[in-house]
């Protein structure tokens, strides 16, 4: 996508002497301004499309602007766990109103159009909002298909011609006399192909490299190659829900191969919107592949309801006890918040942890920013549970990894849903073992990312320290965090031989209950 952009250093530098001083009225009155923020797109995109419209209509011209945040790219220390409450409230509620009171005061027109949603804030099905937001997914969307079914909704994409768009930008030279006005501001640029340089002086050393290569260099273990843009993300889409869909249900949690959209990175960065995949999802969906739809417009609905919590909530969102303020934690943290130096919380984040499946899914996200949301229960419990590590770092990693880390939201409402005080308050546990049985049998994911087990016979792949004996451990080159036969605090639903080789190392055995989705392995109570 062509856009001559005017990009911003940061949000800090438009103030009021910006608007009310260094624009000439002759100027401001003449074009329309697009504050493009995470919907960087031409396709359903309302505020361009009623920017269009009104442009038309008045015979204006169009002025898209991009305010580089600095914010998103410089950390002031490896993790930084304040940025997201502190942002989401300040950017977010703050600044957006100080910017409308901004233009207000200089008769500036100020349009604001929510498009970040499939149903969006103005179409929720409730009278008292945020308040009538409910805590609980299931009532959420409950509310919004009935709605959906009854006609109160309405989930229309906004068609947008790319050739009205661009005969209605600015030319280079009425750009110029704009820019020359901003004088003051040497941080200002005017054309994209700009950005690289200018993003430059933002980025930490280690960073700028992986960032502004001409040729990044993609994991070639990566399914996907998540290059950003519009167009990239529309390919996709289509790939998917033209060829995929009708096995998402089956293929969801897979972990091999293309077995999920892979939308999310495209999502978060608002490169697509959720209305135009559902309506591709409408387009293509028939008797065959209609469980696999609902599954997917239902991801598409827990992004929304995370984002509606988080207005509700406010910072106490991204607390410790998140939605549950009065729930009493059934243990305590033994590494706890900021200690990201731990030696333990490094071996979560590098994949060294000993527990051959979530090593395989921490690696992935090292290596791709990618991990399927199997995957990322999986490493969030055995984080939370087993390592007794504050939830809250492990958000706060994921964070800084993740390609759709923008949607902290998302993030963060799935991490509290894992430590039980989220929107689900039950308890939780993925057993690290029996998740590796259930959707890696014979251990080809393992093998990808584990290269130090990549010998190792599949029978014996997800308990080497237990099923192997220390010759195999020789032959094999086995690391010794994958050989002390002591790492299990517990062992569910084990092939018997795999069983019984444990019972003869270990005293300790658990029985399963049949849910895949809550091992049965209690965590350590909290100590009195």
């Amino acid at each position: 996508m062509s856009l001559k952009s005017k990009i911003k250093s940061s949000p800090e530098s438009i103030t009021l002497s910006t608007f009310k001083n260094e624009i000439k009225n002759e100027i401001h009155e003449s074009i329309i301004g697009i504050w493009f923020r995470n919907d960087l797109r031409i396709h359903d995109n309302e505020a361009l499309y009623y920017a269009i419209k009104k442009a038309k209509k008045e015979n204006k011209k169009l002025l898209p602007i991009y305010i580089f945040d600095k914010s998103q790219s410089q950390l002031p220390s490896p993790f930084s766990i304040s940025k997201i409450p502190n942002s989401f409230t300040l950017f977010e509620q703050n600044f957006e109103k100080e910017i409308e009171n901004i233009c207000n005061r200089n008769n500036i027109n100020f349009i604001k159009k929510w498009s970040s949603t499939l149903i969006h804030k103005n179409d929720l099905p409730y009278t008292d909002l945020p308040n009538q937001i409910p805590k609980v997914f299931s009532a959420f969307r409950k509310k919004i298909e009935k709605a959906i079914d009854e006609k109160d909704i309405e989930i229309e994409c906004y068609e947008i011609e790319k050739e009205d768009y661009e005969e209605l930008l600015l030319s280079e030279e009425e750009i110029n006399k704009i820019h020359s006005q901003f004088s003051k501001n040497s941080n200002l640029i005017t054309k994209l192909e700009n950005v690289n340089e200018f993003m430059k002086e933002y980025l930490y050393p280690d960073m700028e490299k992986t960032q502004f290569d001409n040729e990044i260099k993609y994991d070639q273990r990566s399914v996907v190659k998540f290059i950003g843009g519009e167009d990239k993300a529309l390919k996709r889409c289509k790939f998917y829900i033209e060829n995929k869909l009708k096995n998402y249900s089956t293929t969801r949690n897979g972990n091999i191969g293309d077995y999920s959209t892979k939308l999310s990175p495209w999502l978060a960065n608002g490169c697509i919107s959720s209305r135009y995949i559902y309506t591709e999802i409408q387009k293509n969906s028939n008797e065959k592949s209609k469980s696999s739809a609902n599954i997917l417009v239902s991801e598409l609905l827990w992004r929304d309801f995370y984002k509606y919590l988080a207005w509700k909530m406010g910072n106490s969102f991204f607390y410790e006890k998140a939605l549950q303020p009065n729930k009493e934690l059934d243990y305590e943290w033994e590494v706890p918040l900021n200690e990201y130096k731990n030696e333990r919380f490094q071996q979560w984040c590098k994949g060294k942890t000993g527990y051959p499946f979530v090593d395989a899914c921490m690696r992935e996200l090292l290596n791709t920013g990618f991990m399927n949301n199997r995957g990322r229960m999986v490493v969030a419990s055995f984080l939370i549970k087993d390592m007794k590590i504050d939830w809250r770092m492990g958000a706060e990693y994921f964070e800084r990894q993740l390609l759709d880390s923008t949607d902290s939201c998302s993030n963060y409402g799935n991490w509290a849903w894992s430590a039980g005080i989220g929107c689900d308050f039950r308890p939780r546990y993925f057993n690290p073992i029996k998740q590796g049985l259930d959707h890696d049998k014979n251990g080809e994911f393992i093998k990808i990312w584990i290269h130090e087990l990549a010998s190792v016979p599949s029978k014996s792949i997800h308990l080497p320290y237990i099923t192997l004996d220390e010759d195999e451990k020789k032959r094999y080159k086995i690391p010794s965090y994958y050989s002390n036969k002591n790492k299990l605090a517990c062992i569910v639903q084990l092939p018997s031989t795999m069983k019984r080789k444990y019972e003869s190392t270990s005293s300790v055995v658990a029985t399963s209950s049949s849910s895949t989705d809550n091992d049965t392995c209690k965590p350590t109570k909290k100590r009195k």
